[in-house]
Formats: structure tokens, sequence, C-alpha cells
């Protein structure tokens, strides 16, 4: 854990990490957010935001997707974009394309899901 505070510290003066750091947060983070909210994706198909807003993720026929598609389509690709740096510019395009007709957003398209009133 002091790794994680030492680490947040350096952002904080400007230093920029290397790719290592970077990696081990980037994991960390993932494994955060899959504590807080695998249970709930994987049973309800929303994260802990989507049942305040009392919306979920669903898949084509309406189901609870499999957590291949919540996770595995919908997050990891884009947790992937904050790691690259040129890539970064899909995390700009990604919810514009909740503009469209169908209201689906980049993610969504890729995972074969869409987000429905739970």
């Amino acid at each position: 854990m002091f790794y994680i505070f030492r680490t947040t510290r350096s952002y904080f003066k400007g230093v920029k990490p290397d790719f290592d750091t970077a990696l081990i947060n980037g994991l960390f983070g993932f494994v955060v957010y899959l504590l807080l909210n695998g249970y709930f994706l994987k049973t309800y198909g929303q994260t802990i935001g989507k049942k305040l807003l009392s919306i979920r993720i669903a898949s084509k026929d309406g189901a609870v997707p499999h957590v291949k598609q919540s996770i595995g389509l919908r997050f990891v690709p884009l947790y992937v974009c904050t790691l690259i740096p040129i890539l970064n510019v899909l995390l700009v395009i990604d919810p514009l394309f909740i503009f469209r007709k169908d209201r689906k957003c980049l993610h969504d398209l890729v995972a074969g899901t869409q987000v429905v009133k739970a």
C-alpha cells in the first residue's frame, strides 16, 4: 500500500512514472474495480454507479451479459487505452458515440451490449 501512496505523491510532483510503475498501478486499479463491481456486474449487469442511476448493462436480447462481455469486452479495451498514450484519443471518441441514433457508445458496439433502464 505504501507503494501506491509513494507513486501518487510522485504524480502530484509532476514525475512521470516508468512503464513498470504504470502497469502495476493499472493492475492494482483493475483489481480494485473488480472487487467493488465484479459481483454486481455478474449478477445484475450493473456497476455501483449504474445501480445508483437505475440503469444496467444488457446483452442484445436484454439478458444480463456474460462476464466476458461486461468486463472483457466493455471495460478492458478502454482500460488498456489509458495505458497506451496514442490510444487515449479513443477515450474521448467513445462517449461521443452516445449521440448516434442507437445511443450506443463504442464499447457497447465492441461488446454487443446496450445500457437499459433497470
